[in-house]
């Protein structure tokens, strides 16, 4: 079986997700689901949990349009769902920034720093995504931070066709299965931080795995 030290031996470019591989950040997005549809509800909010289980890296605004029109029968508007999104960020920013880091993934971006390119590709807004990191004073582990709107296979495709590479130098590491789907669409492998949230979701897909960066990814010589 490959290694992920032969993994990254042959990368150039890696993509990261950011909740759940660089911060243990997962949990406190799914509670700001819960708590701003507890209103509607256990079983409203139960609904929203599950399919944010399932749709980790989906955009909360899509997520807010679906709940709303497939849980309520409402159709947002504009001004609806942009409360909808400053809410959401009012309870998470702070608890995101001030929360763990994954285990060793700073002295991992450190090392990569030496022969590798990596952005940060995830479903937090641009301008959300980019405060945070700036809060944590990483910006320079990344040549770039790529959030919502914009897709993650589409960002991924772009940076693959401006680079010199094949699709073989490229690695995305992520948490959920939407990361695992856009390095699919894209043709670039795939590495998984498990943990028992997504371990059941993984369950019949093969892929590479690590519990954290904690792991002898590289070779010590």
């Amino acid at each position: 079986m490959i290694t992920c030290q032969e993994i990254l031996s042959r990368i150039e470019i890696i993509f990261f997700d950011f909740d759940g591989v660089i911060k243990e950040s997962v949990e406190i997005k799914a509670l700001a689901f819960s708590e701003i549809f507890s209103k509607y509800g256990r079983n409203v909010q139960k609904k929203v949990r599950h399919h944010h289980s399932l749709n980790s890296g989906v955009s909360r605004s899509k997520k807010f349009i679906f709940y709303y029109k497939e849980y309520l029968g409402v159709d947002l508007s504009e001004s609806e769902l942009q409360e909808c999104s400053d809410k959401f960020s009012e309870i998470v920013v702070k608890q995101v920034i001030a929360s763990k880091w994954v285990p060793n993934v700073l002295s991992f971006l450190e090392r990569l720093r030496e022969n590798h390119e990596c952005y940060v590709v995830t479903a937090t807004p641009q301008s959300e995504i980019e405060h945070i990191l700036n809060e944590l004073g990483i910006n320079s582990f990344f040549r770039g931070v790529f959030g919502a709107p914009s897709e993650k296979s589409e960002i991924m495709q772009s940076i693959i066709r401006e680079s010199q590479f094949t699709t073989e130098k490229f690695l995305m590491i992520g948490d959920g299965l939407t990361d695992y789907y856009a390095a699919q669409k894209v043709g670039v492998q795939f590495l998984l931080r498990e943990t028992t949230e997504n371990t059941e979701l993984f369950k019949n897909i093969q892929c590479h795995r690590i519990a954290d960066f904690s792991e002898p990814i590289f070779d010590e010589a």
